[in-house]
C-alpha cells in the first residue's frame, strides 16, 4: 500500500512537472518569458575613460570593512556576470558581508582600440581606476580578478604593489604548459597569430565563443537537458535566461592586446619563466608582497585548475598565500548555484581575516 501511494505521489509530481514545461516553454516561445534585467544592483560611474567606466556600488549601509574590493573581468566577456540578477550577484553578497564595490566595466572595443595594447589595460585604464579609489577611500583595494581579469590584476599587482591591500584571483591560467586545450591551439603551427589579427585588429567575439564551444561542446547539449529537466520552473528560467544572456553576449578583443597574450603567456609562457612585459615594462611577480588568494575550479574546462595552482610558485613574496579549491565550473564561481555558500562565504571571510589580522595593505 505504501508503495502504491509513493508511486501515485511520483506520478503526480511528473504530471505537474510536464503541465508546467508545456505552458512555460509556449510563453518562452512566444516571448512572454523574457530574460530578466541584469546588472540592476544601485551604482554611480566615478570614473570613464576610452569607453571603460568604474562603477562604485551605492549601498553602503551594511559597510564594516575598511579595505574596498575592485572587480577587475575579463576582456573577452561582459563584466555584468559579476551582478547578474539580485539573488545572483557576487557584488550584492559582498555588500551584504560588509565590503564596498567596485566593478571595472572594460566596455566594448571598437576600430579606435585595434591597437590598445595589455600595457594601455593595466598601465592605463586599471592603474587609474585604482588610483580613483584610493583618492576616495582613503585606502588601497582588494583587487578581485575573474579568468583574463586575474592575469591584468596580477600585472598590475606586480608593477604597483604600493598600491594593493591584496589580490584574489578566480580561475586565473598562470601555468600554460598546462592551459589543455586552449594551449594546444595557441601553439599550434596553423595558426598564424599575425595574420589573424592584422585581418580585422580586432578579434571577433564569434570566433572566441566557438572556441569555448569547441572546449566542450556537451556543454549545450546538457544545457539544452536542463532546461527540459528543470524548465518547468519559473525560478529556473529566470536565472537559465540570465546566464544564457551573458553567454551569447561577448564583446571583440583588441587585437594587440590578445596578439599580446597569445605570444607572451600562450606560447612563451613568460608567467612561469620570466620575461613578462607590460607597456614597455617588466613584470616581477616577486615583488608582490601582499595577501593572495588563489581560488580554483575544480572543474574548470577552460582553466585547468593545474594550469592556477602553479601560482604558489610565482608568488613567492606574498606574506600570506593561499590556495582555495571549489567543486564548480569556470561560470558556477560566480553565478552558480549555490556558489555562495560554497565560494563566496569563503572568499569573504578569508578578506575580513587578513583585515582583521592586520596583514593586508596599510595605505
Amino acid at each position: 500500500m505504501k508503495k502504491a501511494r509513493e508511486l501515485l505521489q511520483a506520478v503526480k509530481v511528473e504530471l505537474q512537472a510536464v503541465a508546467g514545461r508545456m505552458v512555460n516553454g509556449v510563453q518562452l516561445a512566444t516571448g512572454a518569458i523574457k530574460a530578466p534585467e541584469t546588472g540592476t544592483t544601485p551604482h554611480e560611474v566615478v570614473l570613464d575613460v576610452a569607453g571603460c567606466r568604474l562603477l562604485r556600488y551605492t549601498d553602503d549601509t551594511a559597510r564594516k570593512h575598511r579595505h574596498p574590493v575592485l572587480f577587475v573581468p575579463s576582456l573577452v566577456n561582459r563584466a555584468y556576470v559579476l551582478d547578474l540578477v539580485p539573488d545572483r550577484s557576487v557584488v550584492r553578497y559582498l555588500q551584504a558581508a560588509g565590503f564596498a564595490v567596485y566593478l571595472l566595466d572594460w566596455g566594448i572595443p571598437g576600430t579606435g582600440d585595434r591597437t590598445t595594447t595589455l600595457g594601455d589595460y593595466v598601465e592605463g585604464r586599471l592603474d587609474l581606476a585604482v588610483d580613483r579609489i584610493r583618492q576616495r577611500e582613503k585606502v588601497c583595494p582588494v583587487l578581485a580578478g575573474y579568468c583574463m581579469g586575474g592575469s591584468l590584476a596580477m600585472m598590475h599587482a606586480a608593477l604597483h604593489p604600493e598600491k594593493v591591500a591584496s589580490l584574489v584571483l578566480l580561475a586565473t591560467p598562470v601555468d600554460f604548459e598546462e592551459a589543455g586545450l586552449l594551449r594546444t591551439w595557441a601553439r599550434s603551427s596553423a595558426f598564424n597569430l599575425d595574420a589573424f589579427v592584422d585581418s580585422s585588429g580586432l578579434v571577433s567575439p564569434d570566433v572566441l565563443n566557438m572556441a569555448f564551444t569547441m572546449l566542450k561542446p556537451s556543454w549545450q547539449a546538457r544545457n539544452s537537458y536542463s532546461l527540459w529537466k528543470y524548465g518547468w520552473s519559473k525560478d529556473f528560467l529566470r536565472s537559465y535566461l540570465a546566464i544564457s544572456k551573458w553567454v551569447n553576449d561577448p564583446v571583440p578583443v583588441a587585437g594587440e592586446a590578445f596578439r599580446e597574450y597569445v605570444q607572451q603567456w600562450f606560447r612563451e609562457n613568460r608567467v612561469m619563466k620570466g620575461g613578462l612585459t607590460a607597456g614597455g615594462r617588466s613584470v616581477d611577480f616577486g615583488r608582490v608582497t601582499c595577501p593572495v588568494l588563489n581560488v580554483i575550479a575544480k572543474s574548470d574546462h577552460i582553466i585547468p585548475p593545474p594550469c592556477s595552482l602553479a601560482a604558489d610558485k610565482v608568488f613567492t613574496g606574498s606574506r600570506r598565500f593561499e590556495n582555495q579549491v571549489f567543486p564548480v565550473g569556470h561560470i558556477g564561481l560566480s553565478v552558480g548555484e549555490g556558489s555562495f555558500t560554497k565560494v563566496w562565504n569563503r572568499i569573504a571571510a578569508w578578506l575580513a581575516d587578513v583585515e582583521d589580522s592586520g596583514s593586508g595593505g596599510k595605505a
